[in-house]
């Protein structure tokens, strides 16, 4: 990506961060990076434009994250189940710059085209979180530790039970003890995988 495209982006981010999406113009990115409107349209048509793009690339950032784990081909099943748990509860908790962009991106707004962009991006990372997981549960499987075969309704079962409780570790009312809870999911993937 050139340099001054991921600035313009960058400073999306930023803006959407502390700012809501309305507020949010092709002249205050060019103003807060020092540039002129011209130079922000060499790159983006429009506003929704850099929105789209922006959310995509900080949807593509927490995916590195949690998946560029060094040596993974190389960890056993629980490990490998618990680096996925501890990377997704730390983004979770500790990442909240994407949570407020999430928050501050009024897709009601965004025109349909853009819209369908980022939904077709955030069904992409879905897929590709999918994939992560049955490699996780192909080393349980390859291990014996847990069942060769199990429903297609079962796997969703699964992958509901993983990403639930990415959202109950951001219950400030739960606050659970990460390392328990932990425990406690792969006993819960284990026992519903045999």
């Amino acid at each position: 990506m050139k340099p001054k495209r991921e600035a313009i982006l960058r400073m999306v981010l930023d803006f959407l961060t502390n700012e809501k999406h309305e507020k949010l113009t092709i002249s205050n990115i060019a103003n807060a990076l020092d540039i002129g409107k011209s130079t922000v349209y060499e790159y983006f048509d429009e506003k929704d434009a850099m929105v789209a793009e922006a959310v995509a690339m900080a949807i593509d950032e927490q995916v590195r994250y949690l998946l560029d784990v060094e040596g993974f081909d190389e960890l056993n099943y629980d490990d490998a189940i618990r680096t996925h748990m501890r990377r997704s509860f730390h983004l979770a908790r500790e990442n909240k710059t994407f949570e407020k962009m999430m928050h501050n991106v009024d897709f009601v707004t965004i025109s349909a085209d853009y819209r369908a962009q980022i939904e077709r991006k955030v069904f992409e990372v879905y897929q590709t979180l999918h994939e992560h997981v049955m490699t996780i549960l192909r080393k349980g499987i390859d291990e014996g530790l847990l069942g060769e075969a199990v429903s297609e309704h079962r796997l969703h079962v699964i992958e509901s039970l993983l990403i639930g409780s990415v959202f109950a570790v951001t219950n400030p009312l739960a606050n659970p003890d990460i390392a328990a809870f932990i425990d406690e999911i792969a006993h819960c993937v284990t026992q519903l995988h045999q």
